[in-house]
């Protein structure tokens, strides 16, 4: 590319997925038009990354919203669209991110019973998966609460320092979250789980 940086990919990513979809949201203009006015005027490689972390400061509230959304696909999020071409069915389905930060969770629900009743089996599908995460996140706050009383000291101090790595990993993703970012974390949610 010619930049004379580390990796151009993050200076792409802060501009195309945080800042310019904070200053979209918290502006309420279109994402292309946040990009318009990011981009301005401007190359890629003589921009600065410090400007991209500014426009999401000053557009914050935005950038909280998108940060939210990520973190809910990243953990409740399963690829919804691989798991049904992998069982031969209709992968279809709508996005249900954008309505659930627009019109909020009640209309979602609502968005996703009108989808069961129309294709039943993505409906069991979709149910199934969410019962496993259901049931894998409880394992982990179930871990988590025995190590606690965990007697010896270094299983708790080593316990901390998977959480630390936890929390990291979910700030570093979660902007543009997606469930594919959870894979380096399940090794360390199975430490939870096992103890």
């Amino acid at each position: 590319s010619g930049c004379k940086t580390y990796s151009i990919k993050s200076k792409l990513n802060f501009r195309d997925w945080m800042a310019a979809p904070a200053m979209s949201i918290n502006q309420d203009i279109p994402l292309s038009e946040a990009k318009t006015i990011i981009r301005s005027g401007v190359d890629l490689c003589e921009d600065s990354t410090i400007r991209f972390l500014n426009l999401m400061l000053e557009n914050y509230p935005g950038y909280l919203r998108l940060h939210i959304s990520g973190l809910a696909s990243m953990f409740i999020g399963f690829d919804f669209d691989k798991w049904s071409s992998w069982f031969n069915l209709n992968n279809q389905y709508p996005d249900f991110w954008n309505p659930l930060l627009n019109h909020g969770p009640l209309f979602v629900g609502k968005m996703i019973i009108r989808e069961m009743i129309k294709t039943p089996k993505i409906g069991v599908l979709m149910i199934v998966l969410e019962m496993y995460q259901l049931i894998f996140y409880s394992l982990i706050v179930w871990g988590l609460l025995k190590i606690k009383q965990f007697p010896d000291k270094k299983v708790k101090e080593h316990s901390w320092v998977l959480i630390s790595i936890i929390v990291l990993l979910v700030n570093m993703a979660a902007p543009v979250g997606d469930p594919r970012f959870r894979v380096p974390l399940n090794p360390l949610f199975i430490f939870f789980i096992v103890s």
